[in-house]
Formats: structure tokens, sequence, C-alpha cells
């Protein structure tokens, strides 16, 4: 999924919003975007014990224009996972 994609998909969702993500049937806080060097922006997640990012907070770090079309994975464990889709579960917004 690519940047635009994910903040058009989560744009009519609470603001302030956690982001979190369910990786191998975990739910984890989204708590950075870095950008690799093969121009892919990975969410780092880490344990909800971890301060996580709200949905505006990742809103401003993916809008940007030289950050609209690259994709976007899950970072997870040294490994990176596609981002298929999200649901709104707990007043969170989960990505999967």
């Amino acid at each position: 999924m690519r940047a635009i994609d994910l903040i058009a998909l989560t744009i009519d969702l609470d603001r302030n919003a956690g982001i979190q993500a369910e990786v191998a049937a975990t739910t984890l806080n989204i708590s950075a975007v870095e950008q690799t060097t093969n121009d892919v922006l990975e969410l780092t997640c880490v344990p909800l014990t971890k301060h996580g990012l709200k949905h505006w907070e990742l809103a401003l770090l993916l809008n940007q224009p030289e950050r609209r079309h690259l994709p976007v994975r899950l970072r997870s464990e040294n490994q990176s996972l596609p981002i298929f889709g999200c649901q709104f579960h707990g007043g969170n917004i989960v990505l999967h």
C-alpha cells in the first residue's frame, strides 16, 4: 500500500486515535516512520507498553510530497510486512 492510499483509507477516522498494528495475532503500537534505502516507508512496531503515534501524527509524517507515492510496510522483529487494510477497534486504528 502506498502512503497516499493509507492516508485516504483512514481520512474519516478519529484524528486522535492511536495507530496500532496486528502482527502474528499480537497488537503493537506504531512508534515511528523510517524511510529505507530502497525507498520504502517502514512503520516501526513496539509493544503496547511503549508510546505510539496518534493518527494525526502518522498522517503528518506520511503526507509529505516526496513520500506520498512510496510503499508503506510494517517492521516488526526484523521482518517487513505488507499492510492490507485497517479497522477501528477500541478507539484505535489497527493496521493489518
